[in-house]
């Protein structure tokens, strides 16, 4: 088994869906699927990074593993904030993402920051800042797998 399913788009002109992007984390076998995104708003002054992960009873996933996905937001969370600075804005459950839904492996959709702030969109787009970002998502995925 792999540990996690790394996927990445260089456009806005991706023709595939959210729910395929779960199956090729199915597919993959990963121990972990993490989805990356950054918020955006109407509001400039909004500023945080938080998880969106599902809810308990989702209706579409097991127990086992909601339980893990929300242990993998958590954790990824906590340790992308402490390694970045990034405000900690928690997990928001959910049952309606398909994302999420129709993942098989443990899953979370992580919200790096927003980019309708100009500060954080400025941090998000510093290279040095970007080698902060990878080291707290890669302390979460070694925290959740208990390295």
């Amino acid at each position: 088994m792999i540990d996690f399913c790394f996927t990445l788009r260089t456009t806005n002109d991706v023709n595939i869906s959210n729910r395929e992007r779960a199956e090729m984390a199915n597919n993959a076998g990963a121990g972990a699927f993490i989805r990356l995104h950054c918020d955006g708003i109407g509001n400039s002054g909004v500023t945080g990074a938080s998880v969106q992960e599902p809810a308990n009873g989702n209706p579409y996933m097991s127990a086992g593993n909601v339980s893990a996905s929300q242990s993998l937001g958590r954790t990824v969370l906590n340790h992308y904030c402490s390694t970045t600075g990034i405000r900690n804005r928690g997990m928001a459950r959910r049952n309606d993402l398909s994302g999420i839904n129709w993942c098989k492996t443990p899953v979370c959709l992580l919200e790096m920051g927003f980019i309708s702030n100009g500060d954080e969109d400025r941090k998000l787009n510093n290279s040095d800042f970007q080698q902060k970002i990878a080291e707290g998502i890669a302390n979460g995925i070694d925290a959740y797998f208990g390295r």
